[in-house]
């Protein structure tokens, strides 16, 4: 019961977090404003998070299992890279569902590039996550299949932040044929082992 009680406030705390996110400028939001919108005492999420900023990698991970949920059985009888184009377009569907809110977090870390590398982690161990829903595992070269993968999701993302088609075609264009050249290196790859 602790346990359900438990996630069911993290997940009153991500939606507060990304719904004021996409009111507000990110560097000015504040971890009393976040607590007002979840409907949780102050004092708990100070015990949890020193800042906002702290928020954002638990975000990402929640929204890697999301994706397991949507993307994980339908994708079981198609090629590796198919795969992995309908799990990742299955993660651009939540960004897309929170677009302003990550534009504007995105917007802030561009002026603050020292916040950088605790994302960096966070995204990849969503990477490593999302070659595990593709059924994607190679123990010699998985640190390096996971480094080309975030490669193409920044390359994708970099894309998705300027894409104004309501279906997100600029970004599966440049998706599909960032992982269709990633497909062939990783085949050069696993062929020499």
């Amino acid at each position: 019961m602790a346990t359900k009680v438990y996630k069911e406030k993290r997940q009153k705390i991500f939606k507060a977090t990304l719904k004021l996110a996409s009111s507000h400028e990110w560097g000015a939001l504040r971890l009393d404003q976040i607590a007002r919108q979840a409907k949780v005492s102050v004092s708990e999420i100070t015990y949890q998070y020193k800042t906002p900023f702290d928020i954002l990698p638990e975000i990402i991970e929640d929204f890697s299992h999301s994706v397991a949920k949507v993307a994980g059985k339908s994708t079981e009888n198609t090629s590796p890279r198919d795969r992995l184009f309908e799990i990742l377009m299955a993660r651009f569907d939540l960004l897309q569902q929170n677009r302003q809110a990550i534009l504007n977090i995105l917007t802030y870390i561009k002026k603050n590039p020292s916040l950088v590398p605790k994302l960096l982690c966070a995204q990849h161990q969503a990477m490593k996550y999302m070659l595990e829903i593709a059924h994607i595992k190679s123990k010699s070269f998985q640190p390096l299949i996971t480094a080309g993968l975030l490669a193409t999701y920044a390359m994708a993302l970099k894309t998705w932040q300027h894409d104004s088609t309501h279906d997100m075609s600029k970004t599966m264009v440049v998706l599909d044929r960032s992982l269709r050249y990633s497909s062939k290196v990783a085949e050069i790859i696993l062929r020499s082992k």
